[in-house]
């Protein structure tokens, strides 16, 4: 009985045991980051992800605004190339609201003969992760210059693109 009643308390008693003591610190851990999620007026992890998370919305709406302002035809995507946002002078050119120049909606602004060519090479770009450069007919016969950047991260990795159009045929001369 002696043996058994060890064999029972090493191999199943003081596992358990140990498994309650975990799960107990576990627990103790989860309540500790459930406290610190909660809005407290300040200083909780919660409050300082909705400042940065209002900051990141502000700073990016002062962008949009300001390349509104400018009037000029502009892009931004997300990594895989989908379009996020584009300005009011880019859907004004193209002829689309900015839902259907969402994702891959602003391809239908390209002239039709030109649109496989510069999917493609939209889509190489966006795979390597370089610039986008390349003249192409819109859907109402104007030459344009599309050209986008990488956006970064601060690990350096793509994040996104911004891209702007210009007349093709008014930087040739």
């Amino acid at each position: 009985v002696g043996v058994l009643s060890a064999f029972i308390y090493k191999n199943i008693i003081l596992p358990v045991k140990n498994l309650f003591i975990q799960a107990k610190s576990a627990w103790s851990a989860i309540q500790f980051i459930m406290a610190d999620m909660k809005p407290n007026g300040g200083s909780s992890l919660r409050d300082a992800i909705d400042r940065i998370d209002r900051a990141t919305s502000m700073s990016k709406e002062r962008t949009h605004a300001l390349v509104a302002a400018l009037d000029l035809p502009v892009w931004e995507s997300d990594d895989r190339g989908n379009c996020v946002w584009a300005s009011p002078k880019l859907c004004d050119l193209w002829g689309l609201t900015q839902d259907e120049m969402k994702g891959y909606g602003w391809i239908t602004g390209v002239a039709e003969k030109d649109r496989e060519v510069v999917r493609t090479e939209w889509d190489r770009a966006v795979r390597e992760k370089r610039r986008f450069s390349m003249v192409y007919n819109t859907v109402t016969g104007t030459k344009m210059l599309g050209h986008s950047i990488c956006v970064k991260d601060g690990r350096e990795n793509v994040i996104g693109h911004i891209g702007v159009l210009t007349n093709a045929v008014s930087n040739a001369k």
